[in-house]
C-alpha cells in the first residue's frame, strides 16, 4: 500500500545517486508524488528532467523491479508445488505398476510350471 511505497521512499532515497546527487527522502515522498502511477520514461524526458525526478523515476522502476520479482517467486512456487504433486501421483502410478508386473511375472511363472496341456482344463473326478 500507500505506507509500504513511503517507508520503501525513505529507505531507498539513499540508495539513489544519480549524477553525483542524492535524493532526499523529503523528495521522493509525499501524496501527490507517490499517488501517481508507476510508468516509466522515456530517454528523451530523462534528460528534460531535474535530479529529484530522475530521482523519483528510478524509485518507480526499483519498486516495478521489487513487485515483478515477487509475482515471479510466487509463480515459481506455484510451478514447484504443481510440479511436486506430480511426483507424487507419478511415483504412486509407478509403484502400482511394479507391484502388478511382479504380480504377473510370478503368475507367469506359476503357469509355466505346469504340466502341458493342463492349462485352462477342468478336473471332472
Amino acid at each position: 500500500g500507500d505506507d509500504e511505497v513511503e517507508r520503501f521512499a525513505f529507505a531507498c532515497a539513499d540508495e539513489m545517486k544519480i549524477d553525483g546527487l542524492r535524493a532526499a527522502p523529503s523528495e521522493l515522498s509525499g501524496p501527490t508524488v507517490l499517488a501517481e502511477d508507476l510508468c516509466g520514461t522515456t530517454a528523451v524526458a530523462a534528460r528534460k528532467m531535474t535530479p529529484s525526478e530522475r530521482a523519483l523515476v528510478l524509485f518507480k522502476r526499483k519498486l516495478r523491479n521489487r513487485e515483478s520479482a515477487k509475482r515471479s517467486r510466487v509463480r515459481k512456487e506455484e510451478t514447484l508445488r504443481s510440479l511436486i504433486v506430480k511426483r507424487d501421483v507419478l511415483q504412486a502410478q509407478a509403484q502400482a505398476q511394479n507391484e502388478e508386473l511382479a504380480r504377473l511375472i510370478t503368475e507367469n511363472a506359476q503357469l509355466l510350471q505346469m504340466p502341458h496341456g493342463t492349462f485352462g482344463t477342468v478336473d471332472c473326478a
